[in-house]
């Protein structure tokens, strides 16, 4: 006897487009052409891996490619933009064991 039924409430209807709340649903469709300079919210700390100075040629020549240009002098630029860069180790250990048990021989391959 099979305890689950595919028995279940129906998925309610979307609410009508005058319900969603226009700030958050849907997103507004932003214009990026209109950016053209950008500038550090604060600039990017190094870390073991990477310098700071690193991390700044990566973001500034991402931007560059996206035809955004530093701002000039110390003026604020029209994105303010900040990074960060983490490094992490993970530890995935396997074990595999060949033998068939302690019937049918000893060790890895019997």
């Amino acid at each position: 006897q099979n305890p689950y039924t595919d028995e279940s409430a129906p998925i309610p209807p979307a609410p009508p487009v005058e319900q969603i709340q226009a700030p958050t649903y849907p997103a507004a469709p932003r214009d990026f052409s209109s950016y053209q300079h950008w500038s550090w919210r604060s600039p990017p700390a190094g870390t073991a891996s990477i310098s700071g100075e690193e991390l700044q040629e990566m973001v500034a020549g991402a931007l560059d490619q996206h035809g955004l240009r530093p701002a000039p002098g110390n003026a604020p630029g029209d994105v303010r933009i900040s990074a960060s860069a983490s490094k992490e180790t993970r530890v995935r250990q396997t074990y595999d064991n060949y033998g068939y048990g302690p019937h049918v021989g000893v060790g890895r391959y019997g």
